[in-house]
């Protein structure tokens, strides 16, 4: 070896060809396996294990740029990884609705018929009168009503659920929104319960009427209305609230 690398023990290109030639034909190397021949060969020796392709995963990647137009490349050293990732993202953000900006909207026409009465007339209404604008006995009375026909329909027996019930339902529905527990069986736990809720109604009580709620009975509807109206279900509460 001495003979060869002398006292430098690095090899320089072109200053020391001579010796890299000398090096080269006393070593023991093989290597017709690696000299070209003119044909391809298929065999799965010459790649190394440690690059380990997943070729089902290239062959996806390679219809999806075939079969989809709008994928975008922008540069052939991109790892498959990270295009697979981007592919994904880019046909998920297609499928999902975004909101932009248009000068082309046209707002729905949705009348809403009101009250006549001035800020005047209502200086002195407590909540109970705020309320009642939108939500008045009659909307808690249609909403008893189908819940226990619907109820019956359904289990074979009666639920009993009265109008101040739903209306308590309501109020409670409207205090959780406000206080925000992360579970609702905590307004009622021995050590975080509240007590305007759990004195009102019981937690099983509660969880029933949210459960079996309803505003129309739904054999009233036919299949013709349900595929031209997607909000029958809450309908008659919806042509309330915009009478308020």
């Amino acid at each position: 070896m001495t003979a060869i690398f002398g006292r430098n023990k690095v090899l320089l290109p072109r200053e020391d060809d001579e010796r890299l030639l000398q090096l080269l034909e006393d070593s023991d190397l093989d290597f017709s396996e690696y000299e070209d021949d003119g044909n391809i060969e298929e065999t799965e020796e010459l790649i190394p294990e440690e690059l380990d392709f997943d070729m089902e995963e290239i062959q996806n990647v390679a219809d999806v740029l075939e079969s989809d137009d709008s994928v975008s490349i922008n540069s052939d050293d991109e790892p498959l990884s990270e295009l697979k990732k981007r592919i994904d993202a880019e046909k998920v953000a297609k499928k999902r609705m975004c909101w932009e900006k248009t000068d082309s909207f046209v707002s729905p026409n949705i009348k809403f018929a009101g009250n006549s009465d001035s800020s005047q007339d209502r200086r002195e209404w407590k909540i109970k009168e705020y309320t009642n604008m939108y939500f008045d006995d009659a909307v808690f009375e249609n909403i008893c009503s189908c819940t226990n026909v619907q109820y019956l329909q359904e289990k074979g027996k009666p639920m009993n659920l009265a109008v101040s019930e739903v209306k308590k339902f309501f109020g409670i529905s409207i205090l959780m929104s406000c206080l925000k527990y992360p579970q609702l069986r905590m307004y009622w736990s021995h050590m975080t319960k509240v007590n305007i809720i759990s004195n009102s109604m019981t937690r099983d009580r509660f969880f029933q009427i949210r459960a079996n709620l309803k505003v129309i009975i739904d054999n009233d509807v036919s299949e013709d209305e349900r595929k031209v109206d997607r909000l029958f279900k809450i309908r008659p509460l919806h042509e309330r609230v915009k009478q308020g």
